[in-house]
């Protein structure tokens, strides 16, 4: 005798759940890919929401729960799989990069279209047209980064809410950051 195991609870409360579990411990998503394959598909997407891109020759600290890759795999991973990124990822972490990351730094911003959170130390002038396109909430960056930016801000952080500088403000740069953050926001 042969009997069909259907799901004991309905498939929208299923996914919720295992949902709330890759939210509340992302560490354990590759595990919960296993389960089952519609799993799978549900939770693959929360594992890249934040990603950190770092460089392996530098010394990083150790961010448990996310998802850590080093510059070239993540430029590698979105040319294999282009329209996974957009959606996926919402929170992206660049640690450090060298001149010849440039190109592979434009193209994860350029290919993370759904990035909310951005945090960025180091910043290249072909970033900018692109880091505009972003629906950016909130920006972590260096002040040199606003400085150095020939755009107003209402250009280039349309949709920005929370802006935090980590930096020391030097004496000479105090008139230029202050000019930059003038602008208005364009939201209302």
């Amino acid at each position: 005798m042969t009997a069909t195991v259907s799901p004991a609870l309905p498939p929208e409360l299923e996914r919720e759940i295992f949902e709330l579990c890759a939210h509340s411990w992302p560490a354990q998503i590759p595990k919960l890919m296993r389960v089952a394959h519609r799993v799978k598909h549900w939770v693959h997407p929360l594992l890249y929401r934040t990603l950190v891109v770092y460089d392996p020759s530098r010394k990083n600290p150790d961010d448990a729960g996310t998802r850590r890759i080093t510059i070239e795999r993540a430029a590698s991973a979105i040319g294999a799989h282009p329209a996974f990124f957009p959606s996926a990822v919402r929170h992206l972490l660049v640690y450090t990069f060298h001149n010849k990351d440039v190109a592979n730094i434009a193209t994860i911003l350029a290919a993370c279209t759904g990035i909310e959170n951005l945090s960025l130390f180091e910043m290249d002038d072909t970033w900018i047209s692109i880091i505009a396109l972003l629906p950016l909430k909130r920006f972590y960056g260096r002040c040199q980064i606003l400085i150095s930016m020939p755009h107003p801000s209402n250009i280039v952080f349309p949709h920005l809410t929370h802006l935090r500088l980590i930096d020391w403000i030097h004496s000479e740069n105090t008139d230029a950051l202050i000019a930059f953050l003038a602008y208005p926001c364009s939201r209302t």
